[in-house]
C-alpha cells in the first residue's frame, strides 16, 4: 500500500488554546429551493480550505470532518443531515439536493394551500418528498430504517429543527444523546421529513405518535437554536458558550427583501404572516448584536446573498441558474472574498483534529508524519494544567510512525520519553559523504580543497548541500564556478537559488531551502546574502499566503532582523509594526509568537533611536516571561538581556547592571564558554560595569570575550568586531589610547570594505576611532573623520537620533581642541537644545553635552554662561551620583576652574577644598574611584 508522508512545520499557533481545540459550528437557514445558495456559499469556503490543504500535501476534508455541530431548519435541516449524518461532501450534497428539489417540486397538487372549508392543504406530493429523501439516504450508503441517532459517537453532531403541531414549540431532533434532554427515536428519513414538512407545502409527519411540521415558523434562521444546543452539549452547567467557540458560521438562503404588509386578509394570511414568522435577517442582526465581540474578532460569520434572489420562490426549482449566478456575484465581492479568507484561516486551525482522524482511519494506509521545528512547548504539550496541546491530536494507529524534530529537550522527552535521538550538527566527513551521494559526476570530488571550501561556505547545512548538488548535476558546472556565484553579487545568488532543479530528495518547495539557507547565512553574519533570499521568500509569501499566515509572518520577522543587522533600522521598524499589527487580531497579547514580534520590534526601535518605545515594549515582554517561564528559559533570559541594553541606551545603567548579573550567572551555569548567548551577556555586562565605574571588572570581562571570539569567529564576523570595538572604547577611557587606535584601525578598514557608507556599525567604529585620534592629539585626523560621520548621519537620521547627536557632540569637542571654538559652541548649543527637549534632566548624555558646552563657553570668553551651566550640571550630578563618581568629580573640578576664571575665588577655593577632602578619604580607605554609587554612561 502506498505510504503517505506529511511534513507539519510548527511555525507557531494562534494566541488562544481555543484556536487549537475550540468548537466549529455551522447553522443553515431554511429556504426551499434557495437552499442551493447556502450550499454554493459553503462550497466556496470548503474549496479555498481544501486548496490550501492540497498545497501542503494534506488530504481533502468534508464539512463533517471540520464542524463539531451542524444544525438546520427545514431544507437547511435536510442539508445538515446530508452533510453531517450522511457525511457527504458539498458537491455530492449539491447534486443530491438538486435532484431532490426537481423530483419534489416539478408538479403541484394544487395552486392554493387553503381548501374550500378553510383547511390547510399541501401544494405538493408528500409521498414524492419521502421517496426522494429515501433515495438520497440509500445513495449515501445508509438504510432507510437507520436511526438518526444510532448510538455511534461521530466527530460531527447534527440536529434539525421541527415544530410539534399538537403543542406549538420548536423541537430539536438529534443524531446524538443528551443526558439532560429527551430524545425522540426517529430514523434518518423521518428526521429529514419532519424538518422539511413546510406547512402548506407538505402534509405533517408522524413520529412515535407525535405530529410535526417544519421548524421554519419561529426558527427559520436557527442561530439561537444552535447557541442553545451547543451550550447544552458542551457547557450545560454554566451556559457560557462564547469562550468555547473558535468558528461559528451561519449561512442564509438569500435576503428576501422587505415587502409591505397586505391589506387583503387572504393575502395577509398567505403572504405577510408567513413572511413575518419565517424571517431570517432580523434574527441574524440581533444575534450579531449579542455576539459582537466574536463577530469583530472573526469567530462568528454570517453569509447571505443580499441581491438577486428576492423573486425566487421556495419551490421554483427551475431558477437554479439564477440562484447560482446571484451567489457567485455575492462571493465575488471583495468584502466577501476577505470574509471567506478570514473564515478559512479560522477553520484551517482545525486541521490537527482532522489529520488525526484521517491518519487513525483504515483508508489512510501506511504513513509517516514528520512534525518539524516543534519548539513551542505551549503549542506541543499544552498550557499549564491543560490538555490543549498538539500531543492531544496525535493519531493512534499501528500503520504509521511519527517523527518530531525539536531544539527543546523538555518537549523531546515529553513526547518520546526514552525514544529521544540526539542529532548533532553534521561533521565535515558526514557533509562530504552526503554531498558525494547527491552528485552524479563523482569526478567533481577530486579536488578535496575546493569541496571543503564549498561545504564550509554552506555552513555544513544538509539542505544547502543538497541544493548545490542538484545545481551541479543539472548544469555540469565546476564546484569553483558554483562558489564564485555564491560569493559574487546578490543578483547572482538570487538567480542561482531561484532556479528549479529536479531533485527527489529535496522538499517539494524551493522556498524551504532558500528560507533555511537564509537563516544559516544570517547566523554566520552574512546578512547581505540572507537579505537577498528573505526578500524573495517574503515576496512569494505575500502573493501566495494570507496576511496572517504563520509562514508569511515568520519570513517578514526574519527579514526585519536582517534589515536591523544591515543598519536599515527604519525598514525593520516599518515591517515589524506591520507584523505586530496583524497579530493584534489574536485574543491574547501575551502569546509567545506575539511576544517574539514585540521583542524584535523593541530591538528595531532601539537601533532606530526610539529608546523609550523599546524600553516600554521590553518591560512588558520581560514581565510576561518572568510570570510564565522558568528562570533559565532562553526566551526569558533574552528579554532580560534586551531590556538591559535598552536601559543602557536610555541612561539607566544601574537598572541594566541589576538585570545582567543574574542573566550571566545562569549562562555561566548552563552554556559552554563559546556559546554566543553567554558571550553576548558577558559583553553587555562589561559595558554596564564600565558605565558604573567598575572599570577593572569591565576590562577583564571584555578581554575574555575578545579572546574567545578571536579563537572561534572569522575576523570579519559582526560579533567579533563588536567586542573588539567595545574593548577599544574601554582602552581609550582607561588612557590606553595607542592600544585603542591599534584595535580600531583594522576594525574600521574591515567595515569600510564590507558595509555601506551609512551602516550604523561602520559609522560607530569611525566615530570611536576619531575619539581615539582626538585623545591621542591627532586632532586633524579626528576632525576629518568626524565631519564625515556627522555628514552621513545628518543625511540619514532624524534630528533627535542619539547617534546623530553623539557624533555632533564629539565633532564639537574636536573643533574645540582644534581651536575652532565658535564652531564648537554653535554645534553644542544645537545638541544641548535637542537633548534638553528629548531627554530627562539627569540623563548622562544631556549632562555630558551641557558640561562640554560650558567648557566651550569658558574657552570662548563667555564665563558667566559657563559658570551657570556648570552649576546646573554639578547640582544634578550631586543629586544623582555618588560622591566619588568620576563624572561628579569632573564637573565639580570644572566648576572650580570657571569660578576662578570669573574671579569668584572664595567659591573656587571652597570647592577645591571639598575635592581634596573627597580624594583624601578615597586614598585613606584605599578606595578605587567610581566603584560605588549610581551609574552613569554617556554615548556622547
Amino acid at each position: 500500500m502506498e505510504e503517505a508522508q506529511i511534513t507539519w512545520t510548527m511555525t507557531g499557533g494562534q494566541a488562544n488554546p481555543i484556536d487549537r481545540s475550540g468548537l466549529c459550528l455551522l447553522s443553515l437557514d431554511g429556504g426551499g429551493v434557495r437552499g442551493l445558495s447556502s450550499l454554493y456559499i459553503l462550497r466556496g469556503v470548503m474549496k479555498l480550505l481544501n486548496h490550501e490543504r492540497k498545497e501542503k500535501g494534506l488530504p481533502l476534508v468534508k464539512p463533517c470532518e471540520i464542524f463539531d455541530l451542524i444544525g438546520g431548519t427545514s431544507t437547511g435541516g435536510l442539508i445538515a443531515i446530508m452533510l453531517g449524518r450522511l457525511e457527504m461532501d458539498v458537491d455530492e450534497c449539491i447534486t443530491a439536493y438538486s435532484d431532490l428539489m426537481e423530483s419534489v417540486f416539478n408538479e403541484r397538487l394544487r395552486r392554493m394551500s387553503v381548501g374550500f372549508h378553510g383547511r390547510i392543504e399541501p401544494k405538493f406530493d408528500s409521498n414524492k418528498l419521502k421517496e426522494a429523501i429515501e433515495t438520497v439516504v440509500h445513495r449515501a450508503g445508509a438504510a432507510t430504517t437507520d436511526l438518526f441517532n444510532d448510538g455511534q459517537d461521530r466527530g460531527c453532531k447534527v440536529f434539525v429543527c421541527t415544530t410539534a403541531k399538537d403543542l406549538y414549540g420548536i423541537t430539536r431532533l438529534r443524531s446524538y444523546d443528551l443526558a439532560q434532554k429527551p430524545n425522540l427515536e426517529a430514523t434518518i428519513c423521518e428526521a429529514a421529513l419532519a424538518t422539511s414538512a413546510a406547512t402548506g407545502f407538505f402534509t405533517p409527519v408522524e413520529i412515535a405518535g407525535r405530529t410535526f411540521v417544519d421548524g421554519a415558523l419561529g426558527a427559520n434562521n436557527p442561530v439561537d437554536q444552535m447557541e442553545e444546543e451547543a451550550a447544552d452539549v458542551w457547557c450545560p452547567v454554566t451556559g457560557e458558550l462564547k469562550p468555547l467557540v473558535k468558528c461559528f458560521i451561519s449561512i442564509g438562503t438569500g435576503n428576501p427583501g422587505k415587502k409591505a404588509i397586505e391589506d387583503n386578509i387572504f393575502k395577509f394570511l398567505s403572504k405577510s404572516l408567513v413572511q413575518i414568522t419565517t424571517e431570517t435577517e432580523e434574527t441574524g442582526k440581533k444575534f450579531i448584536g449579542r455576539w459582537r465581540q466574536q463577530y469583530d474578532s472573526k469567530r462568528y460569520f454570517r453569509f447571505n446573498v443580499e441581491q438577486g434572489l428576492q423573486a425566487v420562490g421556495l419551490a421554483e426549482f427551475t431558477e437554479r441558474g439564477t440562484i447560482m449566478t446571484a451567489t457567485e456575484q455575492y462571493l465575488d465581492d471583495q468584502a466577501r472574498v476577505s470574509q471567506v479568507r478570514d473564515c478559512v484561516l479560522n477553520l484551517k486551525q482545525k486541521q490537527r483534529q482532522v489529520l488525526a482522524q484521517y491518519l487513525s482511519s483504515i483508508k489512510s494506509g501506511n504513513w509517516l508524519l514528520v512534525v518539524d521545528n516543534a519548539d513551542d512547548g505551549e503549542v506541543i504539550l499544552g498550557t499549564a494544567g491543560e490538555t490543549d496541546g498538539l500531543r492531544r491530536y496525535l493519531p493512534q494507529a499501528d500503520r504509521g510512525r511519527i517523527l518530531f524534530t525539536t531544539r527543546s529537550q523538555r518537549i523531546a522527552t515529553g513526547l518520546a520519553g526514552p525514544g529521544v535521538v540526539q542529532v548533532t550538527a553534521m561533521t565535515v566527513n558526514e557533509a562530504r559523504t552526503h554531498f558525494g551521494k547527491a552528485l552524479i559526476n563523482k569526478d567533481l570530488l577530486g579536488d578535496d580543497r575546493v569541496v571543503l571550501e564549498l561545504l564550509n561556505h554552506l555552513t555544513l547545512l544538509p539542505l544547502a548541500i543538497t541544493q548545490a548538488a542538484a545545481y551541479l548535476n543539472e548544469t555540469t558546472e565546476s564546484i569553483g564556478e558554483y562558489l564564485r556565484l555564491l560569493r559574487n553579487t546578490e543578483e547572482d545568488l538570487v538567480e542561482l537559488l531561484a532556479t528549479a532543479f529536479t531533485d527527489d530528495t529535496r522538499y517539494p518547495y524551493r522556498l524551504a531551502a532558500q528560507y533555511t539557507l537564509a537563516l544559516a547565512f544570517e547566523a554566520d553574519g552574512q546578512v547581505k546574502k540572507a537579505g537577498v533570499l528573505l526578500e524573495r521568500v517574503k515576496a512569494v509569501h505575500e502573493v501566495t499566503l494570507l496576511e496572517d499566515h504563520p509562514d508569511r509572518l515568520a519570513s517578514q520577522l526574519a527579514l526585519a532582523r536582517v534589515y536591523r543587522a544591515k543598519g536599515q533600522a527604519s525598514k525593520a521598524v516599518e515591517l515589524l509594526e506591520h507584523v505586530v499589527g496583524v497579530q493584534k487580531r489574536a485574543p491574547s497579547k501575551d502569546h509567545s509568537n506575539r511576544l517574539v514580534s514585540h521583542h524584535e520590534l523593541a530591538l528595531a526601535y532601539r537601533a532606530n533611536g526610539q529608546v523609550k518605545k523599546a524600553v516600554e515594549l521590553l518591560e512588558h515582554v520581560k514581565a510576561v516571561h518572568e510570570k510564565t517561564l522558568l528562570e533559565d528559559h532562553p526566551d526569558r533570559l533574552a528579554s532580560q538581556h534586551a531590556l538591559a541594553l535598552a536601559y543602557q541606551a536610555n541612561g539607566q545603567a544601574k537598572a541594566a547592571l541589576k538585570l545582567l548579573e543574574p542573566v550571566l550567572e545562569i549562562h555561566l551555569r548552563t552554556l559552554p564558554e563559546d556559546h554566543s548567548n553567554r558571550l553576548a551577556s558577558q559583553h553587555a555586562l562589561a559595558i554596564a560595569y564600565e558605565a558604573c565605574g567598575q572599570r577593572k571588572k569591565a576590562m577583564e570581562l571584555l578581554d575574555h570575550v575578545v579572546a574567545v571570539h578571536g579563537k572561534t569567529l572569522s575576523e570579519d564576523h559582526p560579533d567579533r568586531l563588536a567586542s573588539q570595538h567595545a574593548l577599544a572604547g574601554m582602552y581609550q577611557v582607561n588612557g590606553q589610547v595607542t592600544q585603542a587606535i591599534e584595535l580600531l584601525e583594522p576594525i574600521v578598514a574591515i567595515k569600510e570594505r564590507l558595509l555601506l557608507e551609512d551602516h550604523p556599525d561602520r559609522l560607530a567604529s569611525q566615530h570611536e576611532l576619531a575619539g581615539a585620534y582626538l585623545a591621542n592629539g591627532q586632532v586633524k585626523k579626528a576632525v576629518r573623520l568626524l565631519k564625515h560621520v556627522v555628514a552621513v548621519r545628518e543625511r540619514t537620521l532624524s534630528e533627535d537620533h542619539p547617534d546623530r547627536l553623539g557624533s555632533q557632540h564629539e565633532l564639537a569637542r574636536a573643533y574645540q581642541d582644534n581651536r575652532q571654538v565658535p564652531e564648537a559652541v554653535q554645534l553644542l548649543e544645537h545638541v544641548v537644545a535637542v537633548r534638553e527637549r528629548t531627554l530627562l534632566e539627569y540623563h548622562p548624555d544631556r549632562l555630558a553635552s551641557q558640561h562640554v558646552l560650558a567648557r566651550a563657553y569658558q574657552v570662548n570668553g563667555q564665563i558667566s554662561k559657563a559658570v551657570g551651566l556648570f552649576e546646573h550640571v554639578v547640582e544634578v550630578r550631586g543629586r544623582t551620583l555618588a560622591e566619588d563618581h568620576t563624572s561628579r568629580l569632573a564637573s565639580q573640578y570644572a566648576l572650580a576652574g570657571a569660578y576662578w576664571a570669573n574671579r569668584q575665588v572664595k567659591q573656587a577655593v571652597e570647592l577645591l577644598e571639598h575635592l581634596v577632602a573627597v580624594e583624601a578619604r578615597m586614598l585613606s580607605a584605599q578606595h578605587v574611584p567610581g566603584t560605588t554609587g549610581t551609574c552613569e554612561h554617556s554615548s556622547g
